[in-house]
């Protein structure tokens, strides 16, 4: 009897093993298919993943991932929405930083400066922080005009880096007097 016991906690162990290299051989596989930025079929492949996550250890990554991989598809609402469940789900995880980061940029591309720099005030770590300012400076590029810098920066009038690039972009166009007011604000 002893003997039946030992031979079923060897099978289930076994077996349980076997189920743990499945699932590291299916990440890697996902985790391939991104690299070789095949996007859609390694969206596909994390989602698989991800539903099956209470099983495994691979449930953080293979939703970090699924984003980045709905984010290069441009799909923006799409990874906005899987970062927003992984900082929830996974709250401290030892990638969150990143994800936070990410989710800055997806709400940056969705056009929305607020949520996107609000993502990026908490970072803690420098490189993130940095490569985050080059983000926001991505973004206000992109605006088509004073008025709306304007209105960014009414919205947001502590952000020195905005506030720099408005004075900048009025003293370019030869605007600085015509929005005097503004640009003292600004200053002030």
């Amino acid at each position: 009897m002893i003997r039946y016991i030992f031979l079923i906690i060897v099978f289930c162990s076994v077996a349980m093993q076997s189920f743990s290299q499945n699932y590291q051989s299916e990440y890697l596989e996902a985790k391939r298919l991104y690299n070789n930025k095949d996007y859609r079929v390694a969206k596909d492949a994390f989602k698989s993943l991800i539903a099956s996550s209470p099983k495994h250890n691979f449930g953080e990554y293979a939703s970090f991932f699924y984003g980045l991989s709905a984010y290069n598809l441009e799909s923006y609402n799409e990874a906005k929405d899987m970062w927003l469940q992984v900082r929830s789900k996974y709250p401290n995880w030892d990638q969150s930083e990143e994800t936070q980061w990410w989710l800055a940029a997806a709400y940056f591309k969705l056009g929305d400066y607020s949520k996107g720099n609000q993502n990026l005030v908490s970072l803690r770590n420098n490189k993130l922080k940095k490569d985050g300012e080059g983000l926001k400076v991505s973004y206000l590029i992109g605006l088509d005009s004073i008025s709306e810098l304007i209105s960014l920066y009414s919205e947001n009038n502590s952000d020195p880096l905005l506030a720099n690039f408005l004075l900048d972009e009025l003293v370019k166009t030869d605007l600085l007097y015509e929005f005097e007011q503004t640009a003292k604000d600004v200053i002030i």
